[in-house]
């Protein structure tokens, strides 16, 4: 979808506005819950979401909160679907 990706774990920004989708995926579920940023090319912030690991067995209920807007939804939507 393009932009970068911030990790925050909780305690502290693990990444910081990286495009390195493995970074990304390592900084990921080190604690019980992650806010992600997704900025945009211009580094206005897209979204964020609030994902909250083990809230269910079957993953759909990983993100626990996210930004009202379309991008925000259209994630939400493909991520739910995946479940």
């Amino acid at each position: 979808r393009g932009g970068v990706i911030s990790v925050n774990d909780g305690e502290e920004w693990t990444v910081r506005r990286s495009p390195e989708s493995r970074k990304i995926l390592e900084a990921l579920a080190t604690t019980g819950e992650d806010t992600i940023q997704w900025y945009a090319v211009d580094g206005m912030c897209v979204a964020t979401f609030l994902l909250v690991w083990g809230n269910d067995d079957d993953g759909s209920e990983l993100i626990a909160d996210h930004t009202a807007n379309d991008d925000a939804e259209d994630v939400y939507s493909e991520v739910i679907t995946d479940a």
